[in-house]
């Protein structure tokens, strides 16, 4: 009895072991900033980093389709001074 005791015991931890693992792979880290000029972007993804990284590249993307469509082509002073800012969003 002892034997099937800790048999079964040993198989619901692997059981829980194997559902917390599926659902930490599962879940994702979602970002959202307000950055006024060119709204609030929202993204998602498996990393905290790579979601900052994802809203940085949409920052940047805005702002450049937003000034291009208001003034023109942008230049690279220009396009430095919108790296720098949506470099530094809000973590």
């Amino acid at each position: 009895m002892r034997t099937f005791i800790a048999i079964f015991t040993s198989l619901l931890v692997l059981l829980f072991v194997q559902l917390s693992d599926a659902a930490v792979k599962k879940s994702t880290y979602k970002y959202e900033v307000s950055t006024g000029d060119v709204g609030v972007i929202k993204t998602s993804a498996k990393t905290k980093s790579l979601a900052f990284q994802m809203a940085g590249e949409e920052c940047f993307n805005r702002r450049v389709a937003q000034y291009e469509a208001l003034r023109g082509p942008a230049d690279e002073s220009r396009m430095m001074d919108f790296i720098d800012s949506c470099a530094n969003l809000k973590w």
